[in-house]
């Protein structure tokens, strides 16, 4: 028998039916067989596949040497692990062992709650380790993984009491590509980067180059670099959680060592303009005061007092507008919608304006916004009357 001969398949289903009656007798004809050489290696590690899932069945495979020992793991199917987390830590080991973590992880994705924690993140290790390696996905023994099962796979980890923040956070910026399209909107990466000043410059670094070489046009980027530069503007583009927010209460004192540590390392990596752009843009994000249901959230507009910058006011301002999202209107309704917002803005300024003012001046130029945009729509409907009339 060859690897390719086509009855092979069958007679791997047969010795796995002669070992369940035979036991041992069964045992020691393949022993034998492939002790005497009678068939390639890879033949016998068809042969021993089917065998019974077990530690008992491992032992004995491993009896027959390295190379037949190798040739079973590299063809036994991979299940659902119904064993105690011991058992199978031992058959993780030995899956990792021949490049096939990228299978375990699909299975566990979705039936991990027998992994240990410590075994679910060296399988995600041992996955994308194997995947920077590969040179083609033609390659038998690798299985690239879905986004939709390294989505579900770090769910199950954030569910872990004993996984923390900072494992999960880099094993999230690794594979940011893949969970692009899956709706992950609450990111453990994005909780650490609320917690740790340091980490979120470092990931403004990887998106935005120093303000110098910015402006003199003379550095290129490697395809590396292009591709670390935009997994990192996304991150940051989705990046809502607001420093020491719990549930609409902002820790003010928090929020604010959080901005000024940002912006002191920030500067220090010439990049302290761009650090208050991305600020601006994540805390458009706060909700209203739940005591005098204003927005901005009153230590918002007290940080905007406090910092006094164009382009954290200027980034606030137009993720506000993005924040709008799809919209609807009625045939020929016009600007009514637009207006609204504006008179919301304005009653907002108004009531800021003897302690906020830079927050009242915003808010102002936020309504002067809408209400253009409500003019446009107002035009649009009398076009659209003469157009359908």
């Amino acid at each position: 028998m060859k690897a390719n001969d086509l009855g092979l398949e069958l007679s791997s289903h047969i010795s796995k039916k002669a070992y369940e009656l035979l036991g041992n007798k069964w045992y020691k004809y393949i022993h034998d067989c492939i002790a005497s050489k009678t068939w390639t290696v890879e033949v016998s590690g068809e042969l021993l596949k089917f065998w019974p899932d077990t530690p008992e069945t491992w032992k004995k495979v491993d009896r027959f040497g390295k190379n037949v020992s190798e040739a079973y793991w590299l063809r036994k199917h991979v299940g659902v692990f119904r064993a105690s987390p011991e058992i199978n830590h031992l058959e993780i080991d030995r899956l990792i062992s021949v490049k096939r973590a990228g299978e375990i992880l699909d299975r566990v994705a979705h039936h991990g709650k027998n992994i240990s924690t410590p075994d679910l993140l060296r399988i995600f290790d041992a996955t994308f380790d194997t995947l920077k390696t590969t040179k083609s996905k033609d390659e038998p023994t690798i299985n690239f993984p879905s986004g939709y099962d390294v989505s579900e796979f770090l769910k199950l980890v954030r569910g872990r009491r004993d996984s923390s923040k900072e494992e999960i956070a880099r094993r999230e910026y690794l594979v940011l590509p893949l969970l692009r399209y899956q709706q992950e909107n609450d990111l453990t990466l994005h909780q650490f980067m609320a917690t740790d000043p340091s980490f979120f410059v470092d990931v403004i670094c990887q998106a935005y180059w120093p303000a110098k070489e910015n402006t003199s046009g003379q550095r290129k980027q490697s395809e590396e670099e292009e591709g670390r530069a935009s997994i990192s503007y996304e991150l940051l583009k989705g990046m809502h959680v607001i420093p020491g927010d719990e549930s609409g209460r902002i820790d003010k004192e928090f929020l604010f060592e959080w901005i000024d540590s940002v912006l002191r390392i920030a500067k220090e990596k010439d990049r302290e303009d761009v650090a208050k752009s991305v600020i601006g843009r994540m805390v458009a994000h706060a909700a209203e005061d739940p005591d005098d249901q204003m927005w901005p959230h009153q230590t918002i507009r007290e940080l905007i007092e406090k910092i006094k910058s164009i382009e954290l006011e200027r980034e606030l301002r137009m993720e506000r507008f993005n924040m709008r999202g799809a919209y609807s209107k009625a045939m020929f309704e016009g600007g009514a919608q637009e207006r609204a917002l504006a008179q919301q803005n304005r009653q907002w300024a108004e009531a800021s304006r003897s302690k906020w003012p830079r927050t009242a001046k915003m808010l102002g130029e936020i309504a002067d916004s809408w209400e253009e945009d409500g003019h446009r729509e107002d035009e649009r409907a009398e076009q659209d009357k003469v157009r359908f009339s």
